[in-house]
C-alpha cells in the first residue's frame, strides 16, 4: 500500500481528471485513480493535498511495484506538531494514540530504569541513556519512534540534538497496543537487522514481558514472564523486576 495519506508527504503533484479516471503524477510517479475515489470535501481540492488524499488508497495504485517508498525526507515535511509518523518499509504510517493503559506502562518502564539512568559507579548500576518516542534512524526507510529505547554511554556520550537519531539503540522496548503487528514482525525484523542487541515487549492487556536476546539467526527468547513474577530481565539483571509494577502496582521496595 502506498504510504502518503498524509497531505504534507507531497511536495508538488498535477492532477489530471478525465470521465474515467484521474491521473495523478508526482515528480516520475503515475498513478490511476478510480472516479469514486476522487475526494470531494473542499479542503482536499488543492493539487497537493488531493494527490496525497488519493494515493493513500492501495486499490488506486496502476502499478504498485512503482509505488513511491517514503523515506526521512517525507517524514521529516510534516509539520512537527503534527508528527507522530514512523517509516517502517517504505511505508508512512502515523502511531495511534496511546491508551491509558500504554501511557501508564510507559511511564512506570521510565521509573523503574532510573537507577540505570546516570553515569556508572556507586550506588546505582548506572551506564545507559534512556528517551521515550523519538525518532531513530536506521535506513533511509526505516525511521521509528520506540516507546523506550536506551544506549549505553560508552556508545554514546550524551544524549544528542538532532533529528532523527542515528545511533543505534543497544535496547529497545515496544509496547502493545492495538496494531500489533508491526511490533511482532515489522519492527522486531528490523531491529534484528540492525542489530538492536535487546528487544522487549510489553502487553498492558495480557500483563507480560517478553525479553528477546540478538543472535545471528534471529531474536532468541530468554524470558517471559506475566505480573505475578518477579524477574531479573537483560540486559537490566542487577535490579530485579516485580512485574506487576509496570501496569500499576506499587513497588514493594517503597515501602522499606
Amino acid at each position: 500500500m502506498l504510504s502518503m495519506r498524509s497531505p504534507w508527504a507531497v511536495n508538488s503533484a498535477i492532477v489530471a481528471y478525465s470521465g474515467a479516471a484521474a491521473t495523478c503524477l508526482a515528480g516520475s510517479q503515475h498513478y490511476s485513480v478510480e472516479p469514486s475515489l476522487l475526494p470531494s470535501r473542499p479542503h482536499l481540492r488543492s493539487v497537493g493535498r488531493a494527490l496525497a488524499y488519493l494515493v493513500g488508497y492501495g486499490t488506486g495504485v496502476s502499478n504498485p511495484a512503482k509505488a513511491h517508498r517514503a523515506t526521512i525526507a517525507d517524514l521529516l515535511a510534516i509539520p512537527e506538531e503534527h508528527r507522530r509518523h514512523e517509516i517502517i518499509d517504505g511505508v508512512l504510517i502515523e502511531k495511534e494514540a496511546a491508551s491509558g493503559r500504554h501511557g501508564g506502562a510507559q511511564v512506570q518502564i521510565a521509573q523503574w530504569l532510573a537507577p540505570y539512568g546516570r553515569r556508572p559507579g556507586g550506588r546505582w548500576p548506572g551506564g545507559w541513556w534512556f528517551a521515550t518516542e523519538v525518532e531513530i534512524q536506521f535506513s533511509d526507510t526505516q525511521v521509528f519512534r520506540p516507546d523506550v529505547a536506551g544506549w549505553r554511554r560508552e556508545r554514546m556520550t550524551a544524549l544528542p540534538f538532532e533529528v532523527p537519531i542515528t545511533i543505534r539503540p543497544d535496547w529497545i522496548c515496544e509496547i502493545l497496543s492495538k496494531n500489533k503487528r508491526n511490533d511482532l514482525i515489522k519492527k522486531k525484523r528490523a531491529y534484528h537487522l540492525h542489530q538492536v542487541s535487546h528487544y522487549w515487549l510489553v502487553d498492558p492487556v495480557e500483563e507480560t514481558v517478553a525479553v528477546y536476546r540478538w543472535h545471528p539467526d534471529g531474536y532468541v527468547e530468554v524470558l517471559i514472564a506475566d505480573r505475578d513474577e518477579r524477574v531479573r530481565a537483560e540486559p537490566f539483571e542487577a535490579n530485579e523486576l516485580r512485574v506487576a509494577v509496570l501496569f500499576g502496582d506499587d513497588d514493594d521496595a517503597d515501602d522499606e
